[in-house]
């Protein structure tokens, strides 16, 4: 992961919640993950967080009785979810660590047991240099029979390019369907890799089998438009 990444996600974390998290919009999508979260998850069970940020995600699981080991590679993030996770009182329910998706095999030989959950939320995939990688190791970190759920951005938002180009932002409206594209960021852009769902399906196939692939912002406008 490159510094200048996680120095714009270190910028972004004094205003992350505020800009995202505690929006209308913001809310209305964490809400509908944390729906598929509670699903997948089940109290004493012990699963990562990947790309934690500042650990809303973390927080409504412990809240539930799931141990969570929490990651990101912003130490920005991670102090905004170190205060949060006190304040909630539940710093021995959630394990804070400073690391990035593809900086995880310690944690193969470190650990006495596997996860029974891994997740991510809001497209920290979508900074992953090799998926095919990444895929493999979220296999290798579970205990037989753990769940994945994770939420990625596509290379085709309609109503981001519906919205664009009905504001003549043509460029800014077609800039994913390559593939590679920048988002904006903390008054910034971060580049990024998007995938169509088949993509996504031929990766995790390889290990998993995959139970349901969903829209989850496709009538609902992104909160940075």
């Amino acid at each position: 992961m490159s510094q200048n990444l996680s120095e714009a996600f270190d910028r972004a974390s004094t205003t992350y919640d505020y800009d995202f998290s505690q929006t209308s919009l913001g809310r209305k999508y964490r809400a509908r993950v944390q729906e598929r979260l509670d699903c997948l998850f089940k109290p004493g069970m012990f699963v990562l967080d990947i790309g934690c940020g500042t650990g809303d995600d973390a927080i409504h699981l412990a809240k539930r009785g799931i141990s969570v080991m929490a990651c990101d590679f912003s130490s920005g993030m991670l102090e905004k979810a170190e205060r949060k996770i006190n304040k909630a009182g539940l710093s021995g329910d959630i394990e804070l660590r400073h690391l990035e998706a593809e900086n995880l095999y310690g944690l193969l030989q470190e650990l006495p047991v596997g996860f029974d959950g891994v997740y991510s939320n809001f497209g920290p995939l979508n900074v992953i240099r090799d998926m095919p990688a990444f895929v493999r190791l979220n296999a290798r970190l579970l205990n037989p029979g753990g769940r994945s759920l994770h939420v990625v951005m596509s290379r085709k938002p309609l109503f981001e390019i519906s919205y664009n180009v009905l504001h003549l932002k043509f460029r800014r409206a077609f800039s994913r369907l390559e593939g590679h594209a920048s988002v904006p960021l903390a008054g910034g852009e971060v580049s990024c890799r998007f995938y169509q769902p088949y993509e996504i399906i031929k990766f995790f196939d390889l290990y998993f089998s995959i139970d349901r692939i969903e829209a989850l912002g496709l009538l609902i406008p992104p909160p940075y438009l």
